[in-house]
């Protein structure tokens, strides 16, 4: 089985993919570790001169690589839709979940991060990230299987990442 988890900046991601890794065997997967190693292998700051050049599922193909479909595998971060749709073509049993929190949540979230790149104010937050995800999906909308809800407690959210885990799929 392969989960992909999708969602906006500061939604809850690496949150579902901390607990699944600390509770779950599984093999874990995080994009952005990929997207790092390919701009340094391809000697380029910006990772659309490298999609434009070899495709938006470029990531998804490197991952796909070592993904095990005997195993839980655990795809975080995943933000382009063509990579998603390479991901249910290649393997059986693929879910997008989506993970969504209101705007207020992700932007408090943001400033507990404290990164230097995101030290914005609330209106240029949403902005940025709204734009940030037209620009990678232009226009295409990820169409995800499951969505959970991120407004509440770590609790909460962990107890709604281990019902869905432990369902039936």
């Amino acid at each position: 089985m392969v989960y992909v988890i999708v969602g906006k900046k500061c939604s809850g991601k690496s949150t579902f993919k901390d607990y699944v890794k600390s509770n779950f065997d599984c093999v874990v997967f995080e994009t952005s570790d990929y997207t790092k190693i390919i701009k340094e292998t391809h000697q380029v700051k910006d990772m659309t001169v490298v999609l434009e050049r070899f495709g938006y599922d470029y990531v998804m193909k490197q991952i796909a690589k070592k993904i095990d479909p005997t195993r839980l595998n655990v795809v975080s971060g995943a933000r382009v839709s063509e990579g998603i749709d390479y991901l249910k073509n290649r393997f059986k049993d693929v879910c997008v979940v989506e993970i969504v929190a209101t705007d207020k949540a992700r932007y408090q979230r943001n400033l507990e991060r404290n990164r230097e790149d995101m030290k914005v104010g609330f209106d240029e937050f949403v902005t940025y990230c709204n734009e940030e995800d037209a620009r990678l999906n232009k226009g295409r909308a990820i169409k995800s299987d499951v969505i959970i809800e991120n407004n509440g407690t770590e609790q909460d959210f962990a107890n709604k990442i281990k019902r869905l885990l432990d369902a039936p799929m």
